[in-house]
């Protein structure tokens, strides 16, 4: 095809495109691409050339460029031609963490494509609204529309419907209903999927969901295993999504007091192309770093960490994570005597466990030997601001079940906790996790 200009040329490439970008050859169909948006084709050629450019940004996770690219479609396309754009816009505002745009877009673009039929828009918008719903606080109905969003893709017959990955979008609220089995089925359906529709860039979010859940079951060495392969194939297929795995790779480390282990980890999610940018699991990467910079004793960067993970993308708090980051946030600021940040967290802590009821698993009590003065339990306190660490408590909110002061861990993966209730830090007698949350974020605020 190369040296061609014709019509019939660029048809094919609008064509050929997309498919690169699903079997993950995204520079390829990035080099295609725009070489005949060089040539202002004909608009029904443009919608689809920077539909699969929105989409290349967004794997490469540049999402700036991908804003870029599909509201240059919102303003020069027909409105017959913009369907397909008005779903893939939603997904990309709430990539960014602009939750209340993209879920006023993907309810206006679900309406639209049930009008016209249109599956894979369906699909997209009902993927959005999945994260949507969960990070305002609908859980339920966040993981209705994950299921929705699964059974019609599954369905669709449709060229692009191998860009549709619903099973992570679902799979991330399930997480954060605690429903940890349902949500490694999901993922583990994703993989599935990926494999069916020959779609290996899309298997990176479904390891990478795969690596938080065996992290919030504390089954340190699934978690591990399954971030580095999410890791590599970041480099394989040219999928980035490595804030999150890298994130779990350092607590974990952290939790082995292997703190060179964990920085490098997390200098590998600060040399990615999305460090430093306001988007989805960010805040993963800036609470890792909070809690390295507080074992190695930098209690002000610490502090500056936990800012940051607190506002990078304020309105995904009540996302993945929410049940321990927080924690986490709030033990590493009273260390550094940043009481005001500390009691600033705890209060947003309490709009989300107001705002949102899930189920919880059954929780357990002080095991013998747990220390009192873990921030778990009521009137507990923190090490002195001079020489901070982890708690050794596995019910509190770092999970060390076999963490011994004054003596390294195991081998990463070697011993695994037994009771995945303590190991998750959740309440006992099945009080909602947020609202035990919000009691240990007081507790700790207190004093």
């Amino acid at each position: 095809m190369t040296g061609e200009n014709g019509s019939e040329h660029d048809s094919i490439v609008a064509e050929l495109a997309p498919l690169l970008v699903v079997t993950g050859q995204v520079d390829e169909a990035r080099t295609l691409t725009e070489s005949v948006l060089a040539r202002d084709p004909d608009p029904r050629i443009e919608a689809k050339l920077r539909t699969g450019m929105t989409h290349v940004m967004m794997r490469r996770r540049r999402v700036d460029e991908a804003d870029a690219q599909v509201t240059r479609l919102l303003e020069r396309l027909p409105p017959p031609l913009r369907l397909r754009a008005q779903g893939v816009a939603s997904f990309v505002q709430v990539m960014s963490g602009n939750v209340s745009i993209a879920d006023a877009m993907a309810g206006q673009a679900l309406e639209a494509a049930r009008q016209a039929k249109h599956d894979v828009v369906e699909a997209t918008a009902l993927m959005t609204l999945t994260w949507t719903q969960s990070a305002q606080g609908g859980i339920d109905a966040g993981i209705a529309a994950g299921r929705r969003a699964v059974e019609v893709a599954e369905a669709s017959q449709a060229p692009f419907s191998g860009f549709l990955f619903p099973h992570a979008p679902l799979g991330g609220a399930l997480l954060q209903a605690d429903r940890i089995d349902e949500a490694e089925e999901a993922f583990g359906a994703g993989l599935s999927r990926a494999d069916q529709t020959a779609a290996p860039g899309a298997v990176v979010y479904h390891h990478a969901g795969l690596a938080a859940a065996k992290f919030l079951r504390a089954e340190w060495g699934d978690a591990v295993s399954e971030a580095e392969v999410a890791l590599e194939l970041t480099e394989r297929t040219g999928t980035s999504w490595p804030l999150l795995p890298v994130a779990v790779l350092a607590r974990i480390a952290i939790a082995h007091d292997d703190l060179p282990a964990a920085q490098a980890a997390i200098g590998t999610g600060l040399a990615s192309p999305e460090a430093g940018q306001p988007v989805m699991t960010a805040q993963w990467l800036h609470w890792a770093r909070a809690v390295l910079r507080a074992a190695s004793n930098d209690l002000q960067g610490a502090a500056n960490s936990v800012e940051q993970a607190w506002w990078v993308t304020p309105e995904l708090r009540d996302a993945i994570g929410n049940r321990i980051i927080p924690i986490d946030c709030v033990r590493v600021a009273l260390a550094a005597g940043a009481h005001v940040l500390a009691k600033e967290i705890a209060a947003g802590l309490e709009v989300l466990a107001r705002r949102t009821s899930v189920n919880s698993l059954p929780g357990t009590r002080r095991k013998a030997g747990c220390p009192k003065s873990c921030g778990h339990h009521a009137g507990g306190g923190l090490a002195p601001r001079q020489h901070w660490q982890p708690s050794t408590c596995r019910g509190d909110g770092f999970a060390h079940p076999y963490r011994k002061r004054g003596r390294r861990t195991r081998r990463r993966g070697s011993v695994e906790p037994t009771d995945r209730a303590a190991a998750l830090h959740l309440p006992a007698h099945g009080r909602d996790p947020r609202e035990a949350h919000l009691s240990q974020a007081q507790r700790l605020v207190a004093g």
